[in-house]
């Protein structure tokens, strides 16, 4: 396969040549993006599936397709010598910001160089993930802990902070747009918000150009203009945006410079009755905010009065949900010191962007790793930054890629209450509600298999039972769900105290099963029983749980005690993480 600026999403490693191979492979374990070498910190093709729409055999890159492609150049282009120049820069910044002796800042400064030397050789690193190496390197060298640049940020924010409280900034805010030809609150409305929007986004982009120092009124009022014009083409495209229906908005933030902005934005999707999800950096990552700086810094705090802090980088969809019905505001550690590697983001922030309608990126690294690639992702994207060439503001935005479809907690809770309504209807009518828990997917690649399996069971209970009303999830299996959605959903069924038989399947059901079905038992379900399942040991629990509030409830099938080996889902899979690394 040649690379030719071809796309990246078309690049899937089973099919290239040899050649390719190799660049390919070694860039990927250059920069520690194998998830076969790195399985603590690459996260998985299902966890990926959250945010990027791709194939199992197709390699993802977070980076710009300009960027990997000058990579996979056999010469040191002048492109990859200004983007490595660009991090030298920045390395010396933090080295001279170090309290160091003499002796020890010039050890790391050869290294310094020599490290970028060695990168110059083989051009194969991606600069963000250079800058991150070398930065931590250097940060590791006084202490893992410090944040050099932590009054550096505070001072920022304070400066940033005051130019967004003068009167004349706000002024300038809340100027009111031409409003010829509009008729009707409903239309002067969607005026407003619109224009408010395109307002601060301006401010957010020209921050760090303006460094805390208003320009001349007249020349803020054109780049209003300017971020006006560009939201025109934009503004209907998405339906948090057009004002359709509330939903969740995700903020990636780029850099100290734009916080103060950032909390006009999420002040704004919050008075528009959004969520939102303001996603900081797990540690130091340059100039970007962390969750120390959130905490600690009191021009934050006093903005931010009312916020939930996640700690926890592992959050279920579950307690997710939870959180996010009991805050309207957000805030979570990507799990990166990086501008954005969904490589290496945390399961917290995987299924953020999978609850999110909209997400919002601004800075240089960020807006090209959503907008410059060739990936699509499965959420709307609004990205913007200054054109570094041109000086003028860029905003763009990228529709979630055609074949996703999102299931919302609404849309997942409207199955389980079709369910409950007939189990409702059912018990009405005097007939026991019966569940059968079954293995689903529990057997990696068997999901059809165990589908058919299932049917052909619970089809011949129905023969047998004809006075009972079994529920099966197989029965209602929702193609595109995955266990996160699935879980979800049938917990609401499974604790709605409707229940009088929650039957566990047994090996001898299952053998039954393919004697209905007509085949011989395969090897791989050969003596197994809802205790191989992840979701059954988990359904379980459940119905152990539910049993003491209704003891009527009878558990059929394997004991108890049996259940409780497996471990919890892989992230976004039907089965127990422990039975694979992929």
């Amino acid at each position: 396969m040649k690379l030719d600026y071809q796309r990246v999403c078309d690049i899937h490693l089973n099919t290239c040549d040899s050649a390719s191979f190799v660049k390919i492979s070694s860039f990927l374990r250059e920069n520690n993006l194998l998830r076969s070498f790195n399985p603590e910190a690459v996260i998985s093709y299902e966890q990926l599936s959250f945010m990027v729409c791709m194939d199992r055999d197709q390699i993802y890159v977070p980076c710009s397709d300009k960027v990997f492609f000058e990579l996979m150049q056999p010469e040191y282009t002048p492109f990859m010598k200004g983007e490595y120049r660009s991090v030298w820069r920045r390395l010396m910044r933090v080295l001279a910001s170090l309290n160091l002796d003499k002796a020890k800042r010039k050890l790391l400064h050869d290294f310094c160089r020599m490290s970028i030397n060695r990168v110059a050789l083989f051009h194969d690193i991606i600069p963000s993930r250079l800058l991150k190496r070398l930065t931590t390197y250097l940060i590791n060298s006084i202490s893992s802990n410090l944040d050099p640049w932590e009054a550096r940020k505070a001072a920022i924010i304070a400066r940033h902070t005051s130019l967004v409280e003068s009167a004349t900034m706000n002024a300038l805010i809340d100027e009111m747009p031409s409003m010829e030809n509009v008729k009707g609150i409903r239309a002067a409305r969607h005026v407003l918000n619109k224009t408010k929007l395109a307002r601060l986004i301006c401010l957010s982009a020209y921050a760090e150009h303006w460094h805390g120092d208003l320009p001349d009124s007249d020349d803020v009022r054109k780049s209003f203009a300017e971020a006006e014009k560009a939201m025109e083409g934009i503004w209907g495209r998405n339906f948090i945006l057009n004002g359709g229906k509330h939903g969740t908005v995700m903020i990636l933030c780029d850099s100290v410079e734009n916080m103060a902005y950032d909390l006009l934005i999420i002040a704004f999707f919050l008075r528009r009755g959004e969520r939102v999800i303001y996603a900081v950096k797990d540690g130091f990552c340059y100039d970007a905010p962390t969750m120390s700086d959130l905490q600690q810094d009191p021009t934050i705090t006093q903005y931010l009065s009312s916020f939930y802090v996640c700690q926890d980088s592992a959050l279920s969809k579950n307690a997710l949900l939870q959180r996010l019905r009991e805050w309207r505001l957000m805030v979570i550690n990507d799990g990166t010191r990086e501008p954005l590697n969904l490589l290496r983001v945390s399961v917290t922030f995987a299924r953020a962007w999978k609850e999110a309608d909209l997400i919002l990126g601004h800075g240089p690294e960020i807006m090209d790793i959503l907008t410059e690639t060739s990936h699509e992702f499965t959420r709307d994207i609004l990205a913007w930054d200054v054109d570094r060439k041109t000086g003028a503001l860029s905003i763009r935005f990228r529709p979630h890629s055609a074949g996703v479809r999102k299931f919302s907690d609404t849309d997942l809770q409207g199955y389980a209450d079709g369910i409950i309504k007939q189990m409702r209807e059912a018990k009405s009518h005097g007939r026991p509600v019966i569940f059968y828990s079954c293995i689903i997917g529990s057997i990696p690649g068997e999901t059809q298999t165990a589908l058919r399996l299932a049917d052909a069971i619970v089809g011949n209970m129905r023969k047998q039972r004809p006075t009972a009303f079994i529920i099966n999830p197989a029965t209602h299996f929702v193609e595109g769900m995955d266990a996160d959605d699935l879980m979800y959903m049938w917990e609401q069924v499974q604790r709605s105290g409707l229940i009088n038989i929650w039957y566990f399947q047994t090996s001898e059901d299952i053998e039954e099963g393919f004697r209905l079905l007509g085949e011989s038992t395969p090897e791989c379900w050969i003596g197994k029983d809802a205790t191989y399942s992840t979701g059954c040991t988990k359904e379980m629990g459940i119905a152990l749980d539910m049993q003491k509030q209704n003891r009527e409830m009878q558990i059929l099938g394997p004991d108890p005690s049996s259940f409780f080996r497996r471990s919890e889902y892989g992230v976004g899979k039907y089965f127990d993480a422990s039975l694979s690394q992929g």
